[in-house]
Parts: C-alpha cells; structure tokens; sequence
C-alpha cells in the first residue's frame, strides 16, 4: 500500500506508517524528507533507509512564506530567490541520491504549495523532472483561501491555472485536489477542472481525515472516478493510518452523495494500491504478480471487530485499522512481525517522541500571535480534577 505523508514527515510517521500497512512514502511536506543544510542525504532519509521502508523524497521548496501579522489577516511574504535556490538544491539531492539504499530512496520534486510557487518557479520545476526523469507532487486546491486567491489574480481555479501553465501531467501528484470548479464551498462554478486532470492523467491524493476534523469532504471521491481523474490515497494527519484512510474515503465519499453504492470499497482500496502505483510510475508496486517487488502486508483477521465476513477487502476496509497489520514485508525484507518493528525498539522510540514533542509544545507561546500558551489556543476536552469541590 502507498501512501502520502504530509506536514511534517516526523520521524514516527515512517514506522508508523509501515506498521500500519504502508510500504511506501511520499513525502508531500518536503520539510524534513530530504537533504541537509551541508549538502547531505539528511536525518529522514537516513532513518528510512535504516528502517527499511521505501521514501520518495527531496527538500521542499517555495516562493512564499504564510504569515499573521498583529491584526490576524493573513499576508505573503514573497522571495522568488528562495524558490529556484530551493528548486537546486532539490535537484543536487535528487542527482546525488536518488536510487539510495537499494534503490528504496526515490526523488521527487517537491514545490510546497501551488499558493506559494511562482508560476516561473512551478515552470521550471516541470522541466527540471522532465530532465530528471522524476515525478512532482505538490499541495493544491486545499483551501477556500488559495482557491478564492487564484480566481481573484488570474480568473482561474489553481487546477485550471496549473493546466495552463502545462505543468499537469502523468508523473504529477497533487495533495488534495478538494476545491476544484464547483465545490459548493468556493462558489465558482466556471471550467471542467476534473476533466483537465483526467486528460493529463494527472493524480490526486485523496486525504480524507484531515478534512473529515473540519467538518469538510470531497466533493466527491464518486465524481472523480466517474471523470477518469487517477485518485490515490494519503495520510496527512496523525495517525498515519492508511486503513483509516481507505475508510474514511468510503464512508466520506457516500456521505458527500448521499448514495450508499458511491465510494465502493473496490475502488477505495485500488486507490490505495494501484493508484498510488500509477502515480508515481511504478508498475511493479501496488500488486502481487511475477516481476513486481515484493512488497507484502499480511493481515490478522481473527479478532472480534472483524467477526464473520463474506468478502475480506470489505471486512478490511469496512471494519479494520492499521492495529489488524501483522506482517510487512518491503521488497523481500521483512519489517514488520507480528505487529512489531524488526529494525528499531518501538517503546524507545515512541518515549523519544513524545519528549521532543513536550519540548515543542512548551515553545508553543513563542510563535503563536499574541504569544497564547498552546493550553489556551487548544483547551482540553474536561478541566482537570482537583479533588473534592465545595458546591
């Protein structure tokens, strides 16, 4: 299974990822996938490639930083050197890694966002894998903001700007791909974005839980498949869940059409497998046959939340999360067995984890406007105890 790691890859999301049933990673955040500021492989590719798992990765790179300003309105601050310096240094780690660690460790392009890209930038970041002979990914049309920002400057939805600038394509993977030409949210009705990803066979990684937390969905997984668009599956939230996600995918998708026989689970789980294969032009991933790596997950289905079943892709999709893997196998290396890391002590690592997450938590005030402790800005669910009170 394939899936889209986004917004940091953090260093529990690889394991985390693998355990639950994911061989291979794209990183679509590019913060930390790739390359250190000495010219190195850097610390997220080492740990993959330690790990075992199969990374597709590159430093990320943008024209434009977001920003608050004391008011709370939302700015751009704008350096088109940045990017190209960014774009270079992204295709030196490309040149220099790309095929590390038994051919595990791919290159991929990646420009942060089509909001913070350039439309220079986004032009040579095309040529540059074409030369390369590597794929793109990007984020796009995942907010209201970036959509309204694009029809506001060019009269065009950021899918329908991307096509006119040439830069879709086959070895393109856009993360998200929600406010396309006729979400009801962005009221802009105006141009076939679904159908200019379908002639460029360009792929959309589809995330649904993230956008499930805010109360949003695509509009819909259904519409995408009936237009011919190649859809994959990503995790862009914690956990890194790729069952959850098939899930998720189905159960948002009917939703979004009121239609039980949307979103089938057939199709769900292709998404997960075979488009995510599709996308980034690997024939031999996403399938068990002869001449496809051996890339195998194998799940424990004798536990009471899946009971009886009749088909087991629906018991898996329907019923089951990542906690159902048992064993991971990724190109004939066994990673996962019986539901445990081979190569690295989970409880370390998970102790590890949440000790550099207390120590970012605790710089929360820092950055945040108006300096507001992460206490204030994400309150928790019930005050705490503090024993007996007087009415």
């Amino acid at each position: 299974m394939i899936t889209n790691a986004q917004k940091p890859v953090s260093v529990s999301a690889l394991p985390l990822s693998l355990k639950c049933g994911a061989t291979t990673v794209v990183d679509m955040g590019g913060e930390l996938g790739g390359g250190s500021e000495d010219g190195g492989m850097g610390p997220m590719v080492e740990l993959a490639g330690e790990l075992g798992i199969r990374l597709y990765t590159s430093p990320g790179y943008a024209s434009a930083q977001h920003y608050f300003d004391q008011g709370g309105r939302h700015r751009m601050h704008w350096d088109e050197e940045a990017g190209l310096r960014g774009l270079e240094k992204a295709v030196s780690f490309i040149e220099n890694y790309d095929g590390a660690f038994d051919g595990r460790i791919r290159g991929i392009l990646v420009p942060l966002e089509y909001h913070t890209a350039t439309h220079d930038l986004l032009r040579r970041t095309k040529e540059a894998a074409k030369d390369l002979n590597v794929g793109i990914t990007t984020h796009c049309a995942e907010s209201v903001l970036e959509t309204h920002d694009s029809i506001r400057e060019h009269g065009l939805t950021p899918v329908s700007m991307l096509y006119e600038l040439g830069f879709l394509g086959p070895e393109v993977v856009l993360g998200h791909g929600l406010y396309t030409a006729g979400h009801s949210q962005i009221a802009f009705p105006y141009g076939d974005d679904l159908a200019k990803l379908a002639e460029t066979g360009t792929t959309i990684a589809h995330c649904p839980l993230v956008f499930a937390r805010r109360g949003l969905h695509l509009e819909s997984f259904q519409r995408y498949l009936d237009a011919g668009v190649p859809m994959a599956m990503g995790t862009d939230s914690y956990p890194q869940d790729i069952l959850g996600e098939m899930k998720f995918a189905s159960l948002m998708g009917k939703i979004a059409d009121r239609d039980h026989e949307n979103a089938r689970t057939r199709d769900v789980f292709n998404a997960a497998t075979l488009g995510g294969a599709k996308g980034l032009n690997r024939p031999d991933l996403g399938r068990l046959e002869a001449g496809s790596a051996a890339d195998i997950v194998i799940c424990d289905f004798a536990k009471m939340r899946i009971g009886p079943f009749l088909d087991p892709i629906k018991a898996l999709v329907q019923c089951c999360d990542g906690e159902v893997v048992k064993h991971v196998m990724v190109q004939g290396s066994m990673l996962v067995e019986d539901g445990r890391l081979t190569v690295w002590d989970e409880d370390e690592l998970l102790n590890d984890v949440r000790d550099s997450t207390d120590h970012a938590w605790n710089q929360f005030a820092d950055y945040w406007p108006d300096n507001v402790a992460i206490e204030e800005t994400f309150p928790a669910s019930y005050e705490a105890w503090e024993g007996d009170r007087q009415s």
